[in-house]
């Protein structure tokens, strides 16, 4: 049954990336919660809420909708909103960090770095919804207990491009 399982998953995801050409990877985190306020605890796949790793021209942007963390070529993207708000505690317009030159317009509470307006988060998780989307549903397909049969219980699990498929210990509360 477990062959089962992951021969399908193998062949289905492979068709997802064919359809999404710039898809390079997609996880999730799926574990049994150690407690679930006295109701049983039952494990659970959370493919509703895919990472997802696309190719942007020479960037590679990482989206974890489960935590809300942007990524590009590694590099962790600071939010607008904490920009704004380091601008506003500061009492400054502009300010220079790593040789770029941050520049905080009050009137539109929008950052422009090195003169080119900053995208927000926002703007960023839009160019994922559609792919989100079909993540999750190709996700939907499989069943809780094919998923913990296939990946193991308590793991972040990462599909690539290439066919391969890491597992690692994930900590939950």
């Amino acid at each position: 049954m477990e062959q089962t399982a992951k021969g399908l998953f193998t062949e289905m995801s492979a068709e997802l990336f064919n359809d999404n050409p710039e898809l390079i990877a997609f996880g999730w985190q799926q574990y049994t919660p150690y407690f679930n306020d006295g109701d049983v605890c039952t494990f659970r796949c959370n493919g509703d809420y895919p990472s997802l790793a696309i190719k942007v021209g020479d960037d590679i942007i990482m989206h974890d909708e489960n935590r809300g963390e942007l990524e590009i070529n590694g590099v962790e993207v600071q939010s607008t909103y904490e920009l704004t708000s380091q601008f506003e505690r500061m009492g400054v317009d502009s300010f220079s960090k790593g040789g770029k030159q941050y520049v905080y317009d009050k009137k539109t509470k929008s950052v422009t770095v090195d003169g080119k307006k900053m995208p927000t988060y926002d703007d960023y998780a839009k160019e994922f919804d559609s792919l989100s989307k079909a993540v999750s549903t190709f996700m939907g397909v499989f069943e809780d207990e094919d998923m913990q049969l296939m990946f193991g219980d308590h793991v972040q699990v990462t599909v690539n491009r290439d066919g391969t498929i890491e597992t690692e210990e994930y900590e939950h509360d």
